[in-house]
């Protein structure tokens, strides 16, 4: 069976750290992820990564916190959720 194609497979990173991030954090990881990946900065200590989903990604994102003096508190990885995807969209948390 052929494998998916790695555009097909989005996934998102979630990203707390636990002072604010530098000042153009999300263009910074941006540029070291590459075009096909979208950083929003959901508040001064969360980010939402959603792009291709390969095994380096989440190693580049360690390596930039590491560059950048960013201790990440939570990094959590998944695949699209629709909350994902409403916080993607509204920059808001869902109300449970």
């Amino acid at each position: 069976a052929d494998r998916a194609d790695p555009v097909d497979i989005s996934a998102t990173i979630r990203l707390v750290v636990t002072r604010p991030f530098p000042s153009g954090a999300p263009e910074s990881l941006r540029a070291t992820l590459g075009d096909r990946t979208e950083v929003k900065q959901l508040d001064e200590l969360s980010l939402l990564v959603t792009g291709p989903a390969d095994s380096t990604t989440l190693a580049k994102v360690s390596s930039w916190c590491e560059e950048h003096h960013v201790l990440p508190e939570t990094l959590s990885l998944g695949r699209r959720t629709l909350e994902d995807v409403f916080l993607q969209i509204t920059g808001r948390e869902l109300l449970t």
